[in-house]
């Protein structure tokens, strides 16, 4: 929820989640939008990685990427 502290390293709770994306072009555009809003992002293994706001970790990738 909102203003919420982030669970801690014991707690049950969701560490990370993913969403496939049509291509590379799209990833990329996310990419762009991200650094034009200053919102820190790294590209890692062909994965585009975020922190959400709750501190969820967000991983974008193509769906022509295999894991």
């Amino acid at each position: 929820g909102e203003n919420l502290q982030p669970a801690s390293s014991d707690s049950a709770r969701l560490l990370w989640y993913e969403i496939v994306l049509p291509d590379d072009a799209a990833v990329a555009s996310i990419a762009d939008k991200l650094h034009r809003a200053k919102i820190p992002a790294e590209s890692v293994d062909h994965e585009l990685k975020v922190t959400d706001p709750s501190g969820i970790q967000l991983r974008l990738r193509s769906a022509g990427q295999t894991r």
